[in-house]
């Protein structure tokens, strides 16, 4: 599904959302929306199993809802589950969680990035001082954020790593148009950011420390890398979007995931006669790993909720049919054994069906260091 059309189902969706919330409201006062709407409870006898995920994986989630059905009225005779499966940005969602707006039973951000993120906020309220509220995840699926670049400027000036495009910024005038979300917004810019630091600090990623974020040399090299940039996208999709209409001469680099170049390929190259080319960065890459997290250590998790719970992340999204259907969305199942379709991974869609070779960036484990990454960017970005 095109990005354009996928945003516009999400905006008509949070719409519905929104009218359904006011109408709770004006019978409720004073009652929290998201406990109405959302909470992980039992109505009626029946159990709400609520997931609240990226939006990139809607079209992926909203085909297997209705193999989630089938599946857990079969794995849970007895039980009626009435499953609740949402689309929300990745910080938006902690946010929501922190102010009880939002009960999942699972919550799925785009990285394990934002786990820490998320425990460590939520330790910083009195009445939970120390304790996470998630200590159990899986991944199932990831799509590695990859530097999307016309081809022929990757091309022409031979450009394989991160490190590259910073020494192009150097050269006046600069060829390097750069482009990446707000990582205030969306976890592509949030991730490209610690991808950034990472190089100028000669560190892996995981390695990375709050003190870096004060480092004078590291802050210089990321000014001078973020001093090309044309554009801060909202979300990933609506970049790409940007990306396409500005076209090789607009914005000639932007930070997405690699789904959105398999699903952009046909329309670069019928507008521009050129395609956009993903670029696996030669010091690595973060994988955007959509780990599916039960929120165990929360107040409102329940005994049968978390038995629900574990079962989707430990069977059900172990289903080949499961797995089989991310592939059709350009996500890679970590489960080898699945098949990854040569008709969508090649490089006429502008990617590599094999990146065994590429390095991937871990998770950075201090909390800190990830609480401040956005404001760290707001200091040494331009102002435009």
């Amino acid at each position: 599904m095109e990005p354009g059309r996928i945003m516009a189902k999400i905006k008509a969706k949070n719409q519905r959302q929104a009218g359904a919330l006011i109408l709770a409201c004006s019978f409720l006062v004073g009652f929290g929306i998201g406990a109405l709407v959302f909470n992980a409870s039992t109505n009626q006898g029946s159990i709400l199993f609520t997931i609240a995920y990226s939006s990139e994986k809607e079209g992926w989630m909203a085909e297997i809802k209705p193999l989630f059905d089938e599946w857990c009225t079969a794995r849970f005779p007895g039980l009626q589950v009435k499953a609740n499966f949402f689309p929300v940005g990745s910080r938006e969602s902690i946010i929501a969680i922190i102010n009880r707006q939002y009960t999942p039973a699972i919550w799925s951000p785009a990285a394990a990035t934002w786990i820490p993120v998320l425990n460590h906020y939520w330790a910083e309220q009195p009445a939970f001082r120390g304790q996470a509220i998630t200590t159990e995840n899986v991944s199932a699926v990831y799509s590695p954020i990859v530097m999307a670049m016309w081809e022929s400027i990757a091309t022409a000036y031979n450009i394989t790593s991160i490190q590259d495009v910073h020494d192009l910024t150097l050269v006046q005038p600069s060829p390097i148009k750069l482009a990446h979300t707000d990582p205030r917004l969306s976890n592509s810019g949030f991730c490209t950011v610690i991808m950034e630091v990472a190089v100028a600090a000669g560190k892996n990623s995981s390695d990375l420390v709050f003190s870096d974020l004060s480092n004078s040399s590291i802050k210089a090299w990321v000014k001078q890398f973020e001093s090309v940039a044309v554009q801060y996208g909202k979300s990933t999709g609506y970049l790409l979007e940007a990306m396409l209409q500005a076209g090789p001469t607009g914005i000639t680099t932007a930070f997405l995931y690699e789904n959105l170049i398999i699903e952009s390929a046909a329309e670069a190259k019928s507008q521009w006669g050129d395609i956009i080319k993903a670029i696996y960065p030669a010091e690595g890459s973060i994988h955007s790993d959509h780990p599916f997290c039960v929120l165990d250590k929360a107040p409102w998790m329940t005994p049968t909720l978390l038995d629900i719970s574990r079962a989707f992340m430990y069977e059900f999204l172990e289903d080949a049919r499961v797995l089989e259907l991310a592939t059709h969305h350009g996500f890679r199942p970590y489960n080898q054994t699945i098949p990854l379709p040569d008709t969508i991974f090649n490089n006429n869609n502008g990617v590599q069906n094999n990146i065994s070779t590429f390095p991937k960036m871990a998770v950075p484990v201090d909390g800190d260091f990830t609480a401040r990454v956005s404001d760290f960017w707001l200091i040494n970005r331009p102002v435009f």
